[in-house]
């Protein structure tokens, strides 16, 4: 029995792709949906790597004012077990098809879902072409290593940018994936704005609005830059123009570039934190919203600090617990380490901080 959201189903058959750590993953497209048909009414959708169709029912079942549901992929398989799951409901769609052939061949589209095994930037152009103007289009990697730092050469060919293999290299990957979306968009003189994102266990998802007009792209375009490193001291900062740490001296690595701007859209999120009531949003994705609603406040805060980092660099004898640091610091959690938080503090300032307060020694 697979229980999920407000569905349930008895079975899904071996060799039909599904992943119950994706939940969370469901969860955010279900609200995200739910919150574009209310600002737009009713709505087509697509989903063109929809595996069981297990998203699709949520769907139906959750948001509703579905005008017209497509979704595609290509496993026969897959899609007969979709067809037999969804048979009840006329406004639903299946084509056993690729994915851009589809996204290009069925019209436009309100929202559109791009979760597929690893990379979504083949799928990309399709995607965003088929989204109408103030559509919303979902957008999931799980190629992490790449975009966190593993495979940096598989990252650069990919996505066009250097990582960083560092304490907050998975908030980089999410600077880095919507880096691509917008240049990508801005080629075909479109905006496409982020409204929220996340990391979670092995992927990030990006929510974008699709805006039109060069000058929207232009403006996103200003907020793709790089960022200087040191691995030595932690010191980081956008677009450095100096080649040494102005802190400790040391060479800084020089990554990206990246998306360095704020990527929660408040509106959306106010919406998204009303939602934690929601009977059928699992705890997992409750304690995520409830993480990023102190973080949403610095989503223009590139990167973060981790109490083990600046442990490790300031040879503390005793480490800090988070909730100490957030207590003691102008300062918010970050959902995508434990131990991470961000601050507006300046480097020299946080370090002398912790040196002070915790017996720190650099």
């Amino acid at each position: 029995m697979v229980k999920e959201g407000k569905v349930s189903i008895k079975q899904i058959p071996e060799g039909i792709f599904y992943n119950p750590w994706m939940e969370i993953n469901r969860d955010l497209s279900v609200l995200v949906l739910k919150y574009l048909v209310q600002r737009r009414g009713e709505v087509e959708v697509c989903d063109p790597l929809c595996a069981s169709g297990i998203r699709e029912l949520r769907f139906l079942e959750e948001v509703g004012n579905l005008k017209r549901l497509v979704a595609g992929d290509l496993s026969q398989r897959a899609i007969d077990f979709a067809k037999e799951l969804l048979r009840d409901y006329e406004n639903v769609f299946l084509f056993r098809e690729e994915a851009n052939l589809l996204l290009r061949r069925e019209g436009k589209f309100d929202f559109v879902e791009i979760d597929p095994f690893g990379s979504p930037v083949p799928f990309l152009e399709s995607a965003i072409v088929s989204l109408r103007r103030g559509g919303i289009i979902s957008i999931t990697a799980t190629d992490t290593a790449p975009l966190s730092g593993n495979k940096p050469e598989k990252c650069f060919r990919r996505y066009g940018s250097l990582p960083l293999r560092s304490e907050f290299m998975h908030e980089f990957g999410i600077r880095i994936l919507i880096k691509k979306v917008i240049e990508r968009g801005a080629e075909l003189n479109l905006a496409l704005r982020p409204i929220f994102a996340y990391y979670h266990r092995h992927h990030y998802k990006v929510f974008f609005t699709k805006e039109g007009g060069g000058r929207k792209a232009d403006e996103l375009l200003k907020s793709i830059k790089h960022l200087s490193y040191c691995f030595n001291c932690l010191y980081r900062k956008v677009e450095e123009e100096s080649k040494t740490c102005p802190y400790c001296g040391s060479k800084l690595k020089r990554v990206g570039k990246a998306f360095v701007g704020n990527y929660y859209d408040q509106e959306l999120f106010n919406f998204l934190l009303k939602e934690r009531q929601n009977p059928y949003i699992s705890k997992e994705t409750k304690k995520l919203l409830s993480l990023i609603a102190e973080e949403a406040k610095m989503g223009d805060v590139v990167g973060f600090y981790t109490t083990s980092s600046l442990g490790k660099l300031l040879k503390l004898k005793l480490l800090p617990t988070i909730k100490e640091v957030i207590g003691e610091l102008p300062a918010v959690r970050s959902h995508v380490r434990g131990d991470g938080f961000k601050t507006r503090l300046e480097h020299r300032e946080l370090l002398d901080f912790f040196s002070s307060r915790y017996g720190g020694n650099y």
